[in-house]
């Protein structure tokens, strides 16, 4: 334990996301929380996600307190997160995919409910949907991406009243 909070693995499965694996590191970098491991496995990605990924293990040793990484031929989602779950050594386990980011303060949010209700085995933060060229959007109901119009926005404010 690093300042008496509990440590965290950081599992990130990547796979053919060099356009996005830099920011997804980054925004684990940018963690508020400080007692941090992160693991992650490359699952024999055709692009250069390998090589951005150790392009910046200099900058991921330096921050946290522990780094695995390794790569492997093609096995797929499942498997590789098994072998992630495996290589982590946290009390809890944070889970990203190389093409996602998180907020700041999104593991010190989580861990801290996690810390004051140990009857509860899973904390879910709250997501946003980032299109490719980084734009915020929406789903609609067959998952398509859609943007804040004036429709869209007075939709959901009629689904969530204040």
């Amino acid at each position: 334990m690093l300042n008496n909070h509990p440590l965290v693995s950081v599992c990130i499965p990547a796979y053919n996301h060099e356009k996005y694996i830099v920011d997804c590191l980054n925004s684990v970098v940018a963690q508020t929380y400080d007692n941090i491991e992160l693991v992650i496995i490359d699952d024999g990605s055709r692009d250069s996600t390998k090589q951005k990924i150790l392009d910046m293990m200099p900058k991921l040793e330096s921050r946290f307190v522990r780094v695995f990484f390794d790569s492997q031929t093609n096995m797929g989602t499942c498997r590789t997160i098994n072998r992630l779950y495996e290589k982590a050594r946290g009390k809890y386990i944070y889970h990203i995919a190389s093409d996602d980011m998180s907020k700041p303060n999104a593991i010190s949010t989580l861990i801290e409910f996690m810390e004051s209700h140990p009857d509860y085995a899973l904390a879910v933060g709250d997501n946003e949907i980032i299109d490719a060229d980084g734009k915020r959007a929406y789903w609609d109901a067959v998952r398509n991406n859609v943007y804040a119009t004036k429709h869209l926005v007075n939709f959901y404010v009629q689904l969530m009243p204040t």
